[in-house]
């Protein structure tokens, strides 16, 4: 899947384990004493695997989206940020990791009652970290190319066996929707204690400092011509008087 951006919410979203390898060095009894139970766990040397561990998995993608989405709206409104990933694989070179994986991260808002997104990022990417004695620490995310250079670009960006696990990832369920949003937008509904409204968007004019929560109006058939897409107003005002 190639990356997607959006900055408004009219685009519709039609779009996370393993024990880390642990190595030890010991010596016959004769040459060296035996350490005890607290001299052991002080001399259990850091993990030197490439994988990570669910929970450093999840500080990875917080670290993401802390860093890579901005909040605009934090003065008016109830705004967080959220990411969730497909990890195909991992590997390590020193301290320095990546990790190859199907991202999506994005902006949620809370208008009346009800979380809307309002901007966001999906597709495949390579995630560069650094190890350290606790949680990984972030570098940077190095999204795949768009459009005809996609497919190139991650046959030549992706370990091969990576690569298969990411063709043969169903990114999509019956419906049309991104699993991984799904399972982002839980985690929203949870932390921010509202439901994520799935129909009507929101699109807010950073200039103006206005907003409106717009109703999509489809008609015709979607297989041919007489298809058309269409938004009506069913609510809006000023920024400041949400506050």
């Amino acid at each position: 899947m190639k990356k997607k951006t959006w900055i408004s919410v009219i685009a519709l979203i039609v779009v996370l384990l393993i024990v880390p390898v642990m190595t030890a060095c010991g010596s016959k009894a004769e040459e060296q004493p035996q350490a005890g139970p607290e001299q052991q766990e002080e001399e259990q040397p850091a993990s030197t695997g490439p994988e990570l561990t669910d929970s450093q998995k999840d500080s990875l993608l917080w670290q993401i989206s802390d860093q890579e989405i901005e909040l605009r709206y934090q003065e008016y409104i109830p705004d967080e940020e959220f990411a969730n990933a497909e990890f195909f694989g991992i590997d390590r070179e020193g301290d320095e990791g990546k990790a190859y994986v199907n991202l999506v991260q994005g902006e949620y808002v809370v208008v009346d009652g009800r979380a809307y997104n309002v901007s966001g990022s999906a597709g495949e990417a390579i995630i560069r970290f650094q190890y350290t004695d606790d949680q990984p620490k972030y570098l940077e995310t190095i999204w795949s190319a768009d459009g005809g250079d996609h497919e190139k670009w991650m046959e030549e960006n992706f370990p091969e066996s990576y690569l298969k696990k990411s063709e043969q990832f169903v990114a999509n369920n019956d419906e049309g929707e991104n699993v991984l949003f799904l399972e982002m937008e839980k985690a929203v509904e949870e932390e921010m204690g509202v439901p994520v409204e799935k129909d009507d968007l929101l699109e807010i004019d950073d200039e103006k400092g206005t907003y409106q929560i717009l109703k999509v109006v489809e008609t015709g058939d979607p297989a041919d011509d007489t298809y058309k897409f269409d938004t009506e107003v069913i609510q809006e005002g000023m920024l400041e008087d949400l506050k």
